[in-house]
């Protein structure tokens, strides 16, 4: 993921990538909850698909101000989905 800047209240999808915590892939897809990354920068739940790479992640700015949102910046844990 590049630095992204995300405009005063809007929705932006940002590409993401997720952190592999085994060697052998996942053939399920994965999910991202909503959560709270700093103040009034929130991820959508969102739901991945089966890879780790090139993943878009719905991001909302609900500030007044544009943010900009540092490359490697923790945009949730990833679960499986059943």
């Amino acid at each position: 993921m590049n630095d992204v800047v995300l405009p005063a209240r809007q929705e932006v999808d940002v590409v993401a990538r997720s952190t592999l915590t085994s060697l052998k892939p996942s053939k399920r897809s994965c999910l991202v909850e909503s959560q709270l990354v700093r103040h009034g920068i929130y991820t959508g739940r969102t739901l991945l698909p089966v890879r780790a790479r090139g993943l878009a992640v719905r991001m909302v700015n609900t500030s007044t101000e544009q943010c900009k949102l540092a490359a490697g910046t923790c945009l949730g844990s990833v679960s499986e989905v059943e």
